[in-house]
């Protein structure tokens, strides 16, 4: 358990990760999402550990870093090659969230809720199909930090109860 532990929380880890995610990017690129999904499903489902707070931690954040990718693909749909604007206002959003994640460590679903609706006020973009995937960016990328707080929390080795 404990290796795992360490390969989990690994570069190794991490890049495996974002290879896989980069593969499902290429292979959901104009079509509908069903097949991310299936893979999402596939890829969280894989994951058994013995213990099962532990086990459902990493769940949650792959399935949160799935909605940030699903996400992505829709603002890079809608902005297509030519709309840098748009394209730095996401990125913008995603550093945001980050930030947001980095100021407040013990970010409650509450206070997420409260800065995703201020937001929702302020972006703006040309058409409401463009905010709207802006605002799922942001909500999306904000769910993920959260998770990935509870997932760091949990896995503080000196807090993770040994298995049998």
């Amino acid at each position: 358990m404990l290796n795992m532990r360490k390969f989990l929380f690994s570069s190794s880890f991490a890049r495996l990760f974002i290879y896989l995610w980069g593969i499902v990017k290429r292979l959901t690129k104009n079509k509908t999402t069903m097949i991310f999904q299936k893979i999402a499903a596939l890829i969280t489902k894989t994951v058994d550990f013995e213990n099962n707070e532990l086990e459902t931690a990493v769940e949650t954040v792959l399935n949160a870093a799935g909605a940030v990718q699903v996400a992505s693909l829709e603002v890079d749909r809608l902005a297509g090659t030519d709309n840098t604007e748009y394209t730095d206002q996401a990125g913008a959003l995603v550093d945001l969230a980050y930030t947001l994640g980095q100021a407040l460590p013990e970010l409650t679903e509450d206070q997420a809720a409260e800065v995703k609706a201020t937001l929702a006020l302020i972006i703006k973009a040309a058409t409401p199909e463009a905010e709207i995937a802006l605002e799922k960016l942001f909500n999306s990328t904000v769910d993920a930090v959260i998770a990935i707080q509870k997932l760091n929390e949990l896995a503080d080795l000196d807090t993770v109860p040994p298995t049998q």
